[in-house]
């Protein structure tokens, strides 16, 4: 099995989203030195992705440590700094999770702190490649019955759930790695139609003679 090296975070440099919906990033050249910042792509939340390797993972207090984000661009892969100081966070694993997180780890990832969760396939020093992943996930999500469930909605899935735990915003806002308020409202306010869809259904219960409740 391949061992992640130093070399694998050559490129690192930060990423940045611009009010134009666009976004930039700087990174290290073959001289090591910050080359200017160079625009990327539209703004697609899909095309930015957290960066983690086996030292991100901490099983002691059951964590997922984010600090670092991944872009490709360009035909490359380019390591920084999240999109913002909120995207440095830890966020818990739900316990039931442990389990296929340490069986992940024990037979698809390198040993060593440095080595990528999700590598190539050809290369354990490069990131997966999202058409990689797609091979996988779209027999996936047919299989599933749900052939419109977009990758980046597996995301916003996690934060309803979140949501209907009862979490604070500000809870959901550290979770997600939100600056702002907005989209964190956003999964309150889906988890609050919910519960009032349970609370209809609570009163069908006591209303409908013979117990059913209308869909």
């Amino acid at each position: 099995m391949a061992r992640a090296t130093s070399s694998a975070r050559r490129g690192f440099g930060r990423i940045e989203r611009r009010n134009s919906g666009r976004y930039r990033a700087a990174y290290t050249g073959p001289d090591g030195q910050l080359e200017r910042p160079k625009p990327l792509i539209p703004y697609n939340p899909a095309h930015i992705r957290a960066e983690l390797r086996r030292g991100d993972i901490d099983l002691r207090n059951n964590r997922v440590n984010i600090r670092r984000a991944v872009v490709r661009a360009g035909g490359k892969f380019i390591v920084g700094s999240p999109k913002s100081d909120a995207g440095v966070r830890d966020v818990a694993i739900p316990p039931h999770l442990i389990p296929v997180v340490k069986a992940h780890l024990k037979n698809h990832v390198a040993t060593g702190k440095d080595a990528l969760l999700f590598p190539a396939a050809a290369d354990g020093n490069a990131p997966m490649a999202p058409s990689t992943l797609y091979k996988v996930y779209y027999p996936a999500r047919k299989k599933a019955g749900r052939p419109d469930l977009r990758w980046h909605d597996l995301r916003h899935t996690g934060a309803v759930l979140a949501a209907q735990t009862g979490a604070t915003l500000a809870e959901l806002m550290g979770r997600l790695g939100h600056s702002t308020p907005g989209a964190a409202m956003r999964y309150q306010h889906a988890a609050a139609d919910r519960d009032a869809e349970i609370a209809r259904r609570l009163s069908a219960l006591v209303s409908e003679p013979d117990g059913r409740v209308e869909a």
